[in-house]
C-alpha cells in the first residue's frame, strides 16, 4: 500500500483533517508529526490539522473547535475584510478552547456547509438573527 503524502491528504479533505482520518488513510504517525514540524500542515487543536494556506479566520474558527459562521463566513464568501471578533459555529456539548475572542453560535444539528465554514445561506440566516452582528 502506498503511503499518502500528509499535506496532499489534508488538502484533499478540504484543508482540514483529523489524526484519525490521516491514520485510516495510511499516514504514519511519524510522518504526521514531521509534516507539522516542517510546516507542511498546521496543528490547530489536539488531533486536528489544517492546510498551511487556510485563511486566518477559518484557522481561528478551527482552533476554537468549530467552523466559520455568520458575518465572518459572509466576509469570507464575499472576499471582504474580517471583523473582530470572529463568529464560530460550535456543536452543543463541545469544548471551546483558545484565547481568541469570538462570538460562539452553539448548535445541536448539523448545518449546511463544508467542514470549515457554514454555507452562505446559513451564514445569511445567522447574520439576520445574530445580536452581536447587529451591534458591530
Amino acid at each position: 500500500m502506498m503511503v499518502p503524502d500528509v499535506r496532499d491528504f489534508v488538502d484533499g479533505m478540504g484543508g482540514f483533517a483529523t489524526r484519525e482520518e490521516l491514520l485510516a488513510a495510511g499516514c504514519w504517525p511519524e510522518r504526521i508529526d514531521m509534516a507539522v514540524y516542517y510546516g507542511r500542515i498546521l496543528r490547530v487543536r489536539r488531533g486536528r490539522y489544517a492546510s498551511v494556506d487556510m485563511p486566518a479566520a477559518v484557522l481561528g474558527a478551527l482552533r476554537l473547535g468549530g467552523k466559520l459562521a455568520c458575518v465572518s463566513a459572509l466576509a469570507h464568501y464575499e472576499g471582504t475584510a474580517q471583523s473582530e471578533p470572529i463568529h464560530v459555529l460550535v456543536k452543543h456539548g463541545s469544548s471551546r478552547h483558545g484565547q481568541q475572542p469570538a462570538v460562539v453560535h452553539w448548535t445541536r444539528r448539523e448545518l449546511e456547509g463544508t467542514r470549515t465554514l457554514v454555507s452562505e445561506e446559513v451564514a445569511r440566516w445567522q447574520a439576520r438573527s445574530c445580536r452581536a452582528a447587529r451591534t458591530t
